[in-house]
């Protein structure tokens, strides 16, 4: 899944373990967040 928020991409990844990884890339560069 993939959104487009005023120049923020999320990117979300869902594992086989059901964790969540959500990556978000921002204009001054790549910021990764696991939740």
């Amino acid at each position: 899944m993939r959104e487009q928020l005023g120049g923020v991409m999320l990117i979300y990844y869902i594992d086989s373990h059901g964790r969540i990884t959500v990556t978000i890339n921002q204009i001054d560069g790549p910021l990764l967040k696991k939740i």
